[in-house]
């Protein structure tokens, strides 16, 4: 978590897309049922996440790489301003995300955006953070170009200057 004043609470969690996708198998065509074990496999995995959002209250949930610059291939309108950020409709995330899941493994080149390197990962990315959307209503939802290192490297420059 981070705010104006700076880090305020950080942790890794080991439960990436990967991770659940060696646990959770999806098949060409996830069923309802994986899904929610994909969900209920992260959220288990975040244990202790409740009280620290309780205490912190995020408006926001952001995401680095992968998926989040996927879906914002997808979303990002070409009149957009290009940043290093990018705030995404949440309505409209989560519809495509929905969209995804209904879309067979074979069929998802398909859609406009994915790539071959995130066809099966984008499944369960998207489990995450309708989970985490669902479970905390986040009200706002951002991809970021940059990393916690890129952010620590920056941070670190700037203080020697």
């Amino acid at each position: 978590m981070a705010s104006e004043n700076g880090i305020e609470w950080l942790k890794s969690y080991k439960v990436g897309v990967s991770r659940a996708l060696e646990n959770i198998p999806l098949g060409e065509l996830p069923a309802a049922d994986d899904l929610k074990k994909t969900g209920d496999f992260f959220m288990q995995g975040m244990a202790g996440l409740d009280e620290v959002i309780e205490k912190y209250r995020p408006a926001g949930l952001i995401g680095t790489a992968g998926s989040f610059d996927t879906w914002r291939r997808i979303l990002q309108k070409p009149e957009e301003k290009v940043l290093p950020f990018y705030r995404f409709d949440k309505g409209e995330l989560l519809s495509l995300i929905a969209t995804i899941e209904k879309t067979a493994y074979g069929k998802r080149h398909e859609i406009r955006g994915i790539p071959e390197i995130r066809r099966a990962t984008i499944v369960p990315a998207g489990v995450l953070v309708k989970s985490l959307t669902d479970k905390y209503n986040f009200k706002e939802i951002y991809q970021c170009d940059y990393s916690l290192a890129e952010g620590l490297i920056w941070e670190m420059t700037q203080k020697k200057k």
